[in-house]
């Protein structure tokens, strides 16, 4: 290592590491729309917000970086399984609404994005980082209830007529 750069190396390499990890959801965008091609409906890709909530708890632990990126990274694929998800099943639960639903669901996203950072860092500095876990199971458990209730509600035989 050259004299004066002993800061340097880590945070270059935490920012690589975090793009890598960005980009894992990239392989379970293209995972969901495989399977929504193949004929499975969102409802039953849905529940990998499960997968989420577990691998988030990898995250928040004190383990080794490598199972703590590995935990990211499934996180990550895992959202983008849910996400995919969630917009093709806009139009079966939103019908002629779908558009509006699509924008709703954007800026829950947004919205997530904006508080989820200083949500966790109050709970981190109040309760520690295993507090966390409780937190995004919490949240994780919330959307899958949502979703799931939504999910039901446009499959109900009378309001399959409509859209």
């Amino acid at each position: 290592m050259k004299p004066g750069t002993a800061g340097r190396t880590w945070p270059a390499t935490a920012a690589v590491m975090t793009g890598l990890v960005a980009v894992a959801s990239v392989p379970g965008t293209v995972a969901a729309g495989v399977a929504l091609r193949a004929g499975v409906r969102p409802r039953r890709l849905v529940p990998a917000s499960v997968v989420m909530a577990i691998a988030a708890a990898g995250v928040f632990l004190a383990w080794p970086i490598g199972v703590t990126l590995a935990c990211a990274a499934l996180l990550m694929a895992a959202n983008g399984l849910v996400v995919s998800a969630l917009f093709a099943a806009l139009p079966a639960v939103a019908g002629e609404r779908a558009g509006w639903a699509a924008g709703a669901l954007t800026r829950l996203g947004s919205l997530g994005t904006l508080l989820g950072p200083p949500l966790h860092t109050a709970v981190v500095d109040r309760a520690g980082w295993q507090a966390s876990i409780l937190v995004t199971a919490l949240l994780a458990g919330a959307g899958l209830t949502c979703a799931t209730t939504a999910l039901r509600w446009a499959a109900k035989p009378e309001d399959a007529e409509r859209g």
